[in-house]
């Protein structure tokens, strides 16, 4: 069983939609993610909405910020769920069909981003390039500059239940490049400096720039059965 996040996140301020939109690649694949109701698997579900659980079996749950969550193109997989109840043609196409595969390399998703910017980003000394949407961070981190907001981009790939590859850039104040190295162990690479992070995963450290406060590794819009389509922008106007 294969499992991949490929996506951006931000707070969702106009200037931050307006301005990620100035890429055609982006413009219509934004969420506002303002609330959980999402969450379509009742175990889940139980665990975030339902306040008739212990606290010690809703160790999981986490809010989102004020205002909610801007989330881009993120990897969508057809399940279910979809069959079920069936999301327009128009997003099944867009998200389900003609998409990479899990297995694809980073970089596939986003070759057609057509925004080119000149702007130096962090990235760490043994990182194969040439498999990272290294245009597509230019043009995040140029967003960020321009509106004085983070912007957080991550990718993850996990084979058999066990993660193999998390990587994550934030774009804030200082920019930081969280990436998985062995289990249980994070590099927090920094212009000039790294450290080593052993009590929080990337996707957790990363969130935080976004002011989401991941108290596991669990995030619920990772989850499977997330209804994503009653979240979508349908472009941003």
């Amino acid at each position: 069983m294969t499992w991949a996040a490929n996506q951006i996140y931000a707070r969702p301020f106009p200037a931050v939609a307006e301005a990620l939109s100035c890429e055609p690649f982006l413009a219509n694949q934004m969420f506002l993610i303002d609330n959980l109701e999402g969450i379509r698997f009742q175990w889940v579900r139980d665990r975030f909405l339902s306040d008739d659980l212990p606290e010690s079996e809703r160790t999981i749950r986490h809010d989102l910020p004020e205002g909610g969550l801007l989330a881009i193109s993120p990897h969508l997989v057809a399940s279910g769920y979809s069959r079920k109840d069936p999301p327009p043609i128009e997003f099944a196409e867009l998200f389900f069909e003609n998409r990479p595969s899990s297995t694809s390399t980073p970089i596939a998703k986003w070759d057609q981003v057509e925004t080119h910017v000149d702007v130096d980003i962090l990235l760490p000394d043994d990182l194969d390039v040439s498999q990272y949407p290294i245009q597509l961070l230019r043009f995040l981190k140029s967003v960020s500059v321009k509106t004085a907001s983070p912007i957080v981009y991550y990718y993850s790939f996990m084979w058999g239940g066990s993660v193999e590859i998390e990587i994550g850039w934030a774009f804030d104040e200082t920019d930081h490049v969280y990436q998985l190295v062995d289990e249980g162990k994070v590099i927090d690479y920094t212009y000039g400096d790294k450290r080593i992070e052993t009590d929080r995963s990337a996707l957790q450290m990363l969130m935080a720039h976004v002011d989401v406060q991941l108290p596991t590794s669990f995030f619920a819009l990772h989850e499977g059965s997330f209804d994503w389509k009653r979240y979508w922008l349908r472009g941003y106007d």
